[in-house]
């Protein structure tokens, strides 16, 4: 047992490391075919670039350690670069800087460079996403004292970390630059090569690290969601929430029909990952915070797909005193809200955002403009003849309508299919969903087997949950039962005897809707490293 336990752990580590080995020799041969490209198309560049990335790797190798990874200090007036593109904005072209311009420094990564002739170098260099040109004279620095020397700019390449010292200049080109007045600085070099701005999807999406450090586009992706994520704070915190944190981890499952992730405690206690906030944020409820909210990460032992990760962030918010209609209305108020300040930010997405953009804020004529309303059960009821919520009766429909189904699927899952196929692709625009069956909500308000509830579906995909909260702890026990019968929460029961005022509660995954602003096609494109199985290739 122990020895197929070390060959298997053994074949895992070799089979990694083969993998490693084989991107790694994937982006060599691409970085070699990129500098060859290079060579061919821009001539003057070859005499800058006279090392191959090997070549180079093995003279930086022979440098002290302290060139390559030096104690970062200053040799000038730091400054950041969007302040030198911001102060020295109107400064116009002359032959060259005089000492009325006070010496700068910027640091850095190089993205781009290109040579001009024997001497001259030029440096794309960018700090937070703000790009300045650098420009360096080998010939005039080369009168440099012996003790500022650095490392040879022949050296340096597309992805190192520099610190430059100039002057403020503005090209003949026009192009606002820094005249180098002393010699450019490595701070940290790239020792791997990184891909081709033109590879294939398959090769960005190897190493999640990689894709980040050479592609802008990735980069934008994760700055829309921390803005969108701050919008929706914004709103809900300007209209009276309260944002806190609840435990991701406890002895209960806690508040979604989901299979957790289970863990256990030094003791042996066993403990899960939560897989919803729901019923943390109904206790705050009932001990009389009537609004409040959190955005944090959720955790369910399912599939990976294109919208689907086992961690995922949401935000849910609970709200004493909120009908059905107010949770509707606040809805449509906060995603016009963020959809219209995250297209003044991030304006290159605003075709994206046009479904939610209120009315006075659209550009173009857009067929999803209006918010529509379809009732579930009546829907259903113009397919289906004789409508009822019987097992057998359903399974039959999902045959007839060759909808895939198990045949362990409870009343709730084969509602949820049939809805898959009858309602979700007329839920174009945005639209409210509304009364289901009480079976298909057991935590939500009912009337007349109907519960108080609604979903929003853009582009025939789910984005909110929201409905009237139950707030009977008998009734709550029963349909907790129903829920999950194994483990009904006695806690959360428990604790609504204190009394829950009657409470509206809404749900949204972040990660779907920042698919939707930026037009991401997989729930990975929007996660910092991706979804699980690239996590698990880093």
């Amino acid at each position: 047992m122990l020895a197929a336990s070390v060959k298997l752990n053994f074949l895992r580590y070799t089979t990694t490391i083969c993998s490693r080995r084989c991107f790694h020799n994937s982006l060599l041969s691409l970085s070699d075919a990129t500098d060859t490209s290079a060579k061919k198309n821009r001539h003057k560049r070859a005499k800058q670039l006279q090392y191959t990335f090997e070549e180079r790797n093995k003279l930086l190798a022979e440098l002290p350690r302290e060139k390559l990874y030096p104690v970062i200090s200053s040799r000038a007036t730091v400054k950041h670069i969007q302040e030198v593109l911001q102060q020295y904005n109107d400064i116009e072209h002359i032959s060259e800087p005089g000492s009325e311009i006070p010496e700068l420094e910027i640091r850095g990564r190089i993205i781009g460079l290109r040579a001009a002739g024997k001497n001259l170098a030029f440096y794309d260099v960018v700090e937070n996403e703000q790009k300045i040109q650098v420009v360096s004279n080998a010939k005039k620095l080369s009168e440099i004292a012996e003790s500022e020397e650095e490392v040879d700019t022949n050296l340096l390449r597309i992805g190192d970390s520099i610190a430059a010292v100039g002057r403020p200049w503005r090209t003949k080109a026009g192009e606002l630059s820094i005249l180098c007045s002393r010699n450019i600085r490595l701070l940290s070099p790239t020792l791997l090569p990184l891909p081709d701005e033109n590879a294939s999807k398959v090769i960005r999406k190897h190493n999640r690290v990689a894709e980040l450090k050479t592609f802008k586009d990735a980069r934008k992706i994760l700055q829309a969601r921390a803005y969108i994520i701050q919008l929706i704070s914004q709103y809900l915190i300007e209209n009276d929430f309260l944002p806190v944190q609840t435990p991701q981890i406890s002895t209960q499952k806690g508040g979604a029909t989901a299979r957790p992730f289970r863990t256990e405690m030094s003791d042996g206690t066993e403990m899960f990952l939560r897989v919803a906030p729901e019923l943390w944020l109904k206790r705050l409820v009932i001990g009389g915070i009537d609004r409040v909210f959190e955005v944090g990460n959720c955790y369910r032992n399912e599939g990976i797909d294109a919208t689907h990760n086992p961690e995922f962030t949401t935000c849910e918010f609970y709200a004493a005193f909120f009908s059905l209609q107010d949770l509707i209305k606040i809805t449509q108020n906060l995603l016009e809200f963020v959809a219209s300040r995250f297209v003044e930010k991030f304006p290159e997405f605003e075709s994206n955002c046009q479904v939610l953009l209120p009315e006075a804020h659209k550009k173009t004529e857009c067929s999803s403009s209006s918010w529509k309303v379809i009732d579930f059960t009546e829907e259903l009821k113009l397919h289906l003849t004789n409508f009822r919520l019987e097992k057998e009766y359903l399974q039959t429909q999902c045959k007839e309508f060759d909808i895939i189904f198990n045949k362990e699927d409870s009343v709730d899952k084969l509602l949820d299919r049939l809805g898959a196929h009858f309602i979700e692709p007329k839920c174009i625009s945005p639209t409210f969903v509304i009364r289901h069956p009480s079976v298909m909500a057991p935590l939500a308000k009912e009337s007349q087997g109907l519960s108080h509830r609604f979903e929003l579906y853009i582009n025939g995909r789910e984005y909110v949950n929201a409905y009237e909260e139950e707030n009977d702890p008998e009734v709550q026990l029963t349909k907790l039962k129903i829920q999950d019968p194994s483990v009904p929460d006695q806690a959360f029961v428990d604790a609504l005897k204190w009394g829950l005022p009657p409470t509206g509660g809404w749900g949204m995954g972040i990660d779907r809707l920042v698919m939707l602003l930026t037009n991401s096609e997989r729930i990975g494109d929007v996660l910092a490293f991706g979804d699980l199985m690239q996590v698990q290739r880093l």
